[in-house]
C-alpha cells in the first residue's frame, strides 16, 4: 500500500472512531471491534493505530484541529455580523458546524470535561466572550444560555434557524404576572441545604464509586460485588444483569434527584420563586455533587441511550413547570414544556459546568445562576438591564 493510500485508509478508521466511539464509548469498545468494522485484522489495525492510547491521541488532535477551524470561522463571521444578529449568527453556525460534525462535537463535548477542557478551547472561549460582551451586549452568562438554546434546538430537531428561538431569547418565558424579585439568597440557601444523604445507600454507591474508577475500562457485576462487599452470586439477588442494574440505579438516583427537588419547592408559592428553584436547585446539586454530572456521562455511555423524558425524575419537575405554564406565570414562546424545562436544565448545568472550569468563588457561582434566572424570566433585556 503507498503512502498516501495509507493516510486514506488512516482517515477512514478514524473517521469510524468518531461513529462508533463517539461520547465516551471510546472508554468501553476494542480495537478488535473497530478493526472488524473495517473488515481488516486487529493485526491490520495495528499498521495504523500502534495502540489505542494513539488512536485516543489521533482522535484528540483531530478534534481540536476541527473545533480550531470552526471557532476561527465562527469569530470571523461575528465580527461581521451586526450588534442585533449577533446571536442569530452565533446559533445557525455553531448549528451548522454540529450538524456537519455531530460525531466529532459527541466526542469533544463528552470527552473534555471541567478542569481536562485543552488550552486552545479555553483561549477560544474568552475570545467568543470578549467579542460578544464587545459587539453585543452579550455577558458570558448569555453565551452560556445560548449554548444551552443550542443543545436544545438539535435535540429537538427540526428547525433549520434560530428564528423560533429568537422571541425566548430575546423576552424570557415568564409574563409581566411575575413582578417581583425573587427571594434569590433565600432559595440558594435552602437548594444549598438539601439532604444528599439520602444517596447514601451502599449499593447505589458501589455502582456510583466503580463507574468512576473504571472510566478506562468495562464496569462488571463482579466489580461492583467487590465494592460492595458482597459475592457476585449474591447481587443477582438485586439485578439479574448488568444491564438491569444500570437501568435500577438511574432510575433510583433519578426519583431521589426529584424528590429533593420536590421537597425544596413546597417552600414557595410566589410564581417568581418556584421559577427560579429550578436553576437554584440544579446549580447547587452539581455544584455540591461535580463528579455526577460525570458519572451521568459515562452511565448514558455504558448504557448506550441517554436519560429520557419518562425518568422518575420528570414528572416531579414537570408538574410545578405546566402549572406555571396553565397560569399565565410564563409563555411557551413557540416552545413545548419539555423544551423548556431542558432549556432551563441545561442552561444551570453549563453554568456550574463553566465555574467548576474557572474555580470561581461561591457569589460568582451565585450570581451566575440569578443571572441564569433573568435570562429565563426576562431574556437578555432583562439581564442587560442589570449590566
Amino acid at each position: 500500500m503507498n503512502k498516501s493510500s495509507h493516510e486514506v485508509k488512516k482517515k477512514e478508521i478514524l473517521n469510524s472512531a468518531f461513529r462508533t466511539w463517539g461520547k465516551d464509548h471510546f472508554r468501553f469498545c476494542s480495537l478488535s471491534k473497530l478493526a472488524a468494522s473495517h473488515n481488516i485484522t486487529k493485526q491490520a489495525l495495528y499498521c495504523y493505530f500502534p495502540s489505542k492510547e494513539k488512536l485516543e491521541m489521533a482522535m484528540e488532535e483531530e478534534a481540536a484541529a476541527i473545533y480550531l477551524s470552526y471557532t476561527e470561522n465562527l469569530l470571523r463571521q461575528l465580527k461581521k455580523a451586526s450588534g442585533a444578529d449577533f446571536a442569530a449568527v452565533y446559533m445557525d453556525e455553531s448549528r451548522l458546524f454540529i450538524r456537519e460534525n455531530l460525531f466529532t462535537f459527541d466526542y469533544i463535548s463528552h470527552r473534555f470535561r471541567q478542569d481536562t477542557i485543552p488550552e486552545l478551547f479555553r483561549d477560544s472561549l474568552w475570545k467568543l466572550y470578549r467579542l460578544a460582551e464587545e459587539k453585543a451586549a452579550i455577558p458570558p452568562t448569555g453565551i452560556r444560555y445560548l449554548n444551552a438554546m443550542l443543545i436544545n434546538s438539535i435535540h429537538c430537531g427540526g428547525e433549520t434557524d434560530s428564528s423560533r428561538w429568537e422571541k425566548a431569547w430575546q423576552e424570557g418565558f415568564a409574563s409581566k404576572e411575575i413582578n417581583r424579585i425573587p427571594e434569590f439568597d433565600k432559595i440558594l440557601a435552602d437548594a444549598g441545604r438539601t439532604d444528599m444523604g439520602r444517596f447514601k445507600d451502599p449499593l447505589l454507591n458501589a455502582v456510583f464509586d466503580t463507574v468512576m474508577e473504571e472510566a478506562g475500562g468495562e464496569v462488571s457485576l463482579g466489580k461492583v460485588a467487590r465494592r460492595a462487599g458482597l459475592s457476585k452470586s449474591s447481587l443477582y439477588n438485586y439485578w439479574p444483569s448488568k444491564q438491569a442494574m444500570f437501568d435500577d440505579v438511574l432510575g433510583q438516583q433519578a426519583a431521589i434527584y426529584g424528590n429533593l427537588f420536590s421537597d425544596l419547592l413546597k417552600n414557595y408559592s410566589h410564581p417568581a420563586d418556584r421559577l427560579f428553584a429550578y436553576p437554584a436547585f440544579i446549580g447547587m446539586f452539581f455544584l455540591r455533587s461535580p463528579d455526577v454530572l460525570n458519572y451521568i456521562q459515562r452511565m448514558t455511555a455504558l448504557t448506550g441511550t441517554p436519560l429520557q423524558n419518562d425518568s422518575p425524575a420528570a414528572p416531579v419537575f414537570m408538574a410545578p413547570l405546566n402549572d406555571l405554564l396553565a397560569s399565565g406565570s410564563i409563555f411557551p414562546r413557540g416552545c413545548t414544556p419539555e423544551e423548556i424545562l431542558v432549556q432551563i436544565s441545561m442552561t444551570a448545568i453549563l453554568e456550574i459546568q463553566y465555574h467548576l472550569t474557572v474555580n470561581s468563588v461561591r457569589i460568582r457561582i451565585e450570581q451566575g445562576l440569578k443571572d441564569t434566572y433573568r435570562l429565563i424570566s426576562g431574556g437578555i433585556k432583562a439581564l442587560r438591564r442589570t449590566m
